[in-house]
């Protein structure tokens, strides 16, 4: 038998058994005594019925499937722009396929598949702002594809949105907007090394955002024929609006007063050696004081009238308009080791840092109180009326030996001095101490950071050299590296890369962008026409930020504390609205679901910062 008459006969076959099935369908329509005129409309209604019976089963095993994806909860974490995100899930792969995320790929997303039912959503995301992804997925053959809306949030990188405009050149007293200084101290007659001065000063973030000058200054000066170091550090108070002068005259006043008294100075010189040789006779104390006083606290007063006098000569403007800081040092190396005085008045920190003894010590008290806005500046007339006050502001001691003296601004020591952290700046990845003595054996260069940052905003430092090292002489090409690094420091403060600013903080970070996001919905609140709510919501979220921000800049630890514990606080109560708004649905939930992970986040973050500082200790060195 052929191909064609196999296909015949099986075809013959089919017809045949079609035939006895409609013919059992008729015997069983007559034997129900369905009249003949009836059977097509019966056949139409039962095969309908069946077919509807099968679509409807069919729907309810894909709202069956549907159900158990929306029961797995799936949210997608919030994220921030520009920043790696990764997140994985889990489906149930044996009931859904073709499973793919509309939306992912305009915002820089990709959802990649893994083994045993997991998937990844990574990227980089590049647009902030509120999203719904749709997760797409088949369930049963012949029914509609179905999709689930997941939203999730991207905000934008707190830094990208400060500016850095550079300062009006125009404006009376104006400076540079950074400044570095370098000086190379060579060894001396004997070979015995000697120590090197570095400072850099960066105007703050807030100033580079609204284009305002740097404050702060600095002046250095060491003295080849006497041997004696003078460092000055002044910091202008924000609130006064010549303070960037404040501080140049006050620094410039000092170096020259010192530089004055320190150049020849022979009773000076034997009254320390006088006292080294007998340290509890009073009288020999008596002499060094006096000539400290002589030297560094009329150097402090000759700074107070100095700014006094230009104060005066500006029409229009009152001392206060120049407030600054102010910390100075002299010293000079014996050889019974270092002679070192001081005076200190307003907040950042003089320190001697040791790193072979593992020691920091404050070389005085800052003027700060419980809470932050009391700091004391130079321009206040009571700051020399009270001896007692003005003794304290002194320091005069005699140390065998330090690794760097630092004179901080506050930009610096209000983390340090929070934390108490040590770390050591890095250059190209490596540790600076490495990098510089490959250069010179007798160079270290140490700062006081914020915690795994390298900033050198607002400070103003010295590099130092460790006891016994060998004596080299720093060459031309030496000195133009160390001065290449500074330069390169620099030129990374002026980009809009801040690093090592509390912007940092992800706490920080975070309350900023929510704050941002809840601007946006208390306008479309107001255009909704809901003004009682959204101010209250507007209030409580935008004060966690605030209060976390000044925590931040917090004066003390029970100022931290406090701070932290009414941003959690405030976010609390932001919680408590949102949730209220979600169950009134007075606003779409999903404009409010990834607000409300974002607070809940914020809240929970809050709680374990104030527990954790709670149980602290902290403290100064």
């Amino acid at each position: 038998m052929d191909r064609k008459q196999r296909l015949a006969a099986q075809r013959n076959r089919n017809v045949a058994r079609l035939n006895e099935m409609a013919m059992a369908i008729e015997r069983a329509m007559c034997n129900t005594g369905i009249p003949k005129s009836e059977k097509e409309h019966f056949l139409n209604w039962v095969v309908g019925s069946l077919w509807s019976n099968f679509k409807e089963q069919r729907m309810n095993q894909r709202i069956v499937i549907e159900n158990e994806i929306r029961q797995l909860g799936i949210r997608f974490p919030n994220g921030t722009v520009n920043r790696p995100y990764e997140f994985i899930f889990d489906l149930p792969t044996d009931k859904i396929s073709n499973i793919s995320l509309d939306g992912a790929q305009e915002i820089g997303l990709k959802l990649e598949p893994g083994g045993d039912g997991k998937y990844f959503l990574k990227g980089k995301p590049a647009t902030p702002g509120d999203f719904i992804l749709r997760l797409k997925y088949d369930t049963i053959a012949g029914e509609p594809s179905s999709e689930l809306p997941v939203p999730v949030a991207f905000n934008p990188d707190p830094r990208t949105i400060w500016k850095n405009i550079p300062s009006d050149t125009t404006i009376p007293y104006h400076k540079s907007d950074c400044a570095t200084e370098y000086i190379k101290v060579e060894a001396g007659a004997d070979g015995s090394p000697r120590k090197d001065i570095v400072a850099a000063s960066q105007r703050g973030r807030s100033h580079a955002h609204e284009g305002k000058a740097r404050d702060d200054h600095f002046s250095l000066f060491h003295c080849e024929e006497s041997d004696w170091y003078i460092i000055a550090v002044a910091d202008g108070a924000g609130s006064a609006k010549y303070s960037r002068k404040g501080s140049e005259v006050a620094c410039t006043a000092v170096i020259d007063h010192c530089k004055a008294l320190l150049l020849q100075n022979p009773t000076f010189e034997t009254a320390i050696r006088d006292y080294e040789a007998d340290r509890n006779d009073k009288d020999k104390r008596t002499e060094v004081t006096r000539h400290v006083i002589d030297i560094v606290y009329k150097g402090a007063m000759k700074a107070h009238e100095a700014v006094k006098k230009v104060a005066e000569a500006h029409d229009g403007s009152k001392l206060k308009d120049f407030a600054t800081t102010l910390m100075f040092a002299v010293c000079k190396k014996y050889h019974f080791g270092w002679f070192i005085a001081s005076f200190w008045v307003g907040d950042g920190a003089m320190c001697l840092f040791d790193v072979n003894n593992k020691t920091a010590k404050l070389l005085g008290t800052p003027d700060e109180g419980e809470f932050s806005g009391q700091t004391r500046f130079l321009t206040m007339p009571e700051i020399f009326r009270d001896p007692e006050v003005v003794a304290k502001r002194l320091r005069m001691a005699i140390v065998p030996d330090f690794t760097a003296l630092f004179l901080m601004s506050d930009g610096i020591s209000d983390p340090m001095l929070r934390l108490t952290r040590i770390s050591t700046i890095t250059l190209n990845g490596k540790s600076s101490i490495t990098i510089l003595k490959t250069v010179s054996p007798r160079m270290r260069l140490v700062a006081l950071t914020y915690p795994t940052t390298t900033r050198l905003q607002k400070t103003s430092f010295w590099v130092g050299s460790t006891s016994g090292a060998p004596a080299t002489m720093m060459t031309e090409q030496s000195q133009s590296f160390i001065k290449d690094k500074l330069r390169m420091m620099n030129d990374k403060f002026k980009e809009s890369d801040y690093s090592g600013s509390p912007w940092d903080n992800i706490i920080m970070q975070k309350s900023f962008s929510f704050s941002l996001r809840i601007l946006k919905l208390y306008k479309y609140m107001q255009e909704k026409n809901e003004y009682v709510l959204s101010k209250q919501l507007l209030r409580s979220s935008t004060s966690t930020g605030a209060n976390i921000t000044e925590g931040q800049y917090a004066q003390s630890c029970p100022d931290f504390n406090t701070k932290m514990s009414v941003a959690k606080k405030e976010a609390a109560e932001s919680l408590y609205w949102i949730r209220l708004l979600m169950a009134s649905g007075l606003v779409p939930n999903e404009k409010l679901a990834t607000l409300h992970d974002d607070c809940e986040e914020l809240v929970k973050m809050l709680v374990s910062i104030c527990k954790t500082t709670n149980k602290r200790n902290f403290g100064s060195f």
